[in-house]
């Protein structure tokens, strides 16, 4: 009865947001695009019941338990399982998409209500050769209807896909997952389709796949490392428990193929390339489940190769050699673009490289450094959508993402201005915010154990990053006034203005927008200053997997 119950609720979890995407391609097609945001929305809550169930079911065991913090669900054979690694990545992944989805019902509806005709109308008069058109409205709205439609659906099974990779015990399975999830999100780029979203969509899908393939090659290193052992050697808990008795050889090959392999998708350097066309290109809800999740999804899957090549090459530390590593090559990159960048979107981007250094760097620390590196997971991941949401409604009233044309934000929008300047300051590690916590509690471990030179770069990476990034939002808060087109974020009217002054405008925004940038600078500000005993529970658990 109990694997029955388990069954299905792990693949409820899965299958419900798999076929809601697949039935939005058919059924939205005809839909209001309005109505397609709601049902966005809708769904993502939906298909969190079942994830918010399997919280609760693995919460509800007594935490005094000797066996709580090694508690499991498993499913069809134990290809799935759900543990407190797993479980707290899925909670993470509620709120990013949850708060997305809810994003996303203002920042498309002017885009939604505008009424222009596109090159893409063009383009079916001229080649179909309609010489009469009741309505070019009609048109647009044909396109609007499929293009949210596509979104809706695509944002579903974006979902499922990582649903899946976080309840995957097999190896390949979680590999095929995480595939998956590179080619639905391809297609979220270029919601809005143009030459540069079109670009930056093939180099995302080329240079992830490449990646993937030579994650593969490590997956399968793996496996083959525990041959002539009676283990499954394509269960994690299998070559988990029997780590000791795999070839130490094949796995540091193995490790080293996952860690680029899998670093590709984590946006970590050198392998970083495809991250800041994406993130620029893409539509603002879309760079935040990129940067807020799916960048964590990749090294989650690092993680669970972690306690495996560290127990088969006896605690030699060549996994956290190679991990510290990594992390150090993408704080010294990410911090020379950053110093150099213009466009703001862009330059989140670098963001997420550095602070996926910053993470990897963390578990590259050993035990004591896990902790810190999961927490730091959480802090970035709010900070970083957080700053999604606001660059992309700033983007839209000005028109630009440039940020030598992002001038006096505070005058034209207070609202969302405070929000761009909070959850920067979060992101470059400024107190109170919650990623000050996190770097602080960083850096102590790296003091404790006495390893100078990645304090040396560490330290060096923060300040200058710190300094490029303050200088860019001090040009946005007091650089000379803009001149933009006005966007009403309530009315969803747009109106073009690209000759008036904005210092006399201010932008009118919704409650709901208002709800939402509220509520992230008190959680900043919360696990800045406080850390709920849950919280430090659920990351103190999901520590002790990856040790």
């Amino acid at each position: 009865m109990l694997v029955d119950f388990n069954t299905t609720l792990l693949m409820t979890a899965f299958l419900l947001p798999f076929f809601i995407g697949v039935l939005s391609f058919f059924i939205l097609k005809n839909v209001n695009p309005l109505l397609s945001l709601r049902i966005q929305f809708v769904s993502t809550i939906l298909n969190s019941i079942p994830l918010l169930l399997i919280a609760y079911y693995i919460y509800s065991y007594p935490q005094s338990s000797p066996t709580f913090s090694t508690n499991r669900i498993f499913s069809l054979n134990h290809f799935l399982m759900v543990d407190h690694l797993s479980l707290y990545h899925i909670l993470l992944m509620i709120v990013v998409f949850i708060s997305s989805a809810l994003f996303s019902q203002f920042y498309f509806k002017d885009e939604i209500t505008e009424r222009h005709e596109t090159s893409e109308i063009k383009e079916i008069k001229e080649i179909k050769e309609i010489k009469e058109i009741e309505s070019s409205d009609t048109i647009e709205l044909t396109r609007k209807k499929i293009t949210f439609a596509r979104f809706t659906g695509l944002w579903n099974l974006t979902m499922a896909s990582m649903t899946l990779v976080l309840l995957s015990n097999h190896i390949i399975l979680m590999w095929f997952a995480l595939e998956a999830t590179t080619l639905s999100t391809t297609f979220l780029i270029c919601t809005n389709k143009h030459k540069n979203s079109v670009e930056a969509m093939w180099k995302y899908i080329i240079i992830c796949s490449i990646g993937l393939s030579i994650a593969l090659i490590g997956t399968v290193l793996f496996a083959y490392a525990a041959e002539g052992t009676d283990i499954n050697i394509w269960l994690w808990t299998s070559l988990n428990t029997h780590s000791a008795l795999l070839n130490p050889l094949l796995v540091k090959m193995g490790f080293i193929f996952v860690v680029i392999g899998y670093g590709t998708k984590a946006g970590l350097a050198p392998m970083h390339t495809w991250l800041p066309d994406a993130h620029g290109e893409a539509p603002a809800p879309v760079s935040a489940i990129f940067s807020g999740f799916m960048l964590n999804l990749a090294v989650y899957v690092i993680l669970r190769f972690i306690p495996i090549a560290s127990a088969a090459t006896k605690y030699s530390g060549f996994t956290y050699d190679v991990l510290t590593l990594i992390g150090i090559i993408s704080l010294v990159i990410s911090t020379i673009f950053i110093i150099h960048q213009k466009h703001l979107k862009r330059l989140l981007a670098y963001c997420s490289v550095e602070h996926m250094g910053i993470i990897s760097l963390g578990f590259g620390l050993g035990p004591a450094g896990s902790f810190v590196a999961l927490l730091h997971t959480l802090n970035h991941s709010l900070s970083k959508i957080f700053a999604f949401y606001a660059s992309g409604m700033i983007g839209k009233i000005f028109g630009s993402q440039e940020m030598t044309k992002i001038k006096s934000v505070m005058k034209i929008s207070p609202y969302w201005g405070s929000a761009l300047i909070v959850s920067i300051l979060s992101l470059i590690g400024v107190a109170p915010f919650a990623i000050f916590i996190s770097e602080y509690k960083l850096l102590m471990v790296i003091i404790n154990q006495h390893a100078w030179y990645t304090l040396i770069i560490f330290s060096i990476a923060s300040i200058l990053i710190f300094i490029g990034i303050l200088k860019h939002l001090l040009n946005m808060i007091y650089g000379a006034t803009a001149t933009a087109a006005i966007v009403d974020t309530k009315n969803a009217n747009t109106s073009a203005s690209k000759n008036q002054n904005t210092s006399e405008q201010k932008i009118k925004i919704s409650f709901t927008e208002k709800f939402l940038i509220s509520t992230f600078v008190l959680v900043l500000l919360l696990i800045g200053l406080w850390m709920p005993q849950s919280l430090f529970n659920a990351i103190q658990f999901a520590s002790e997997i990856v040790r």
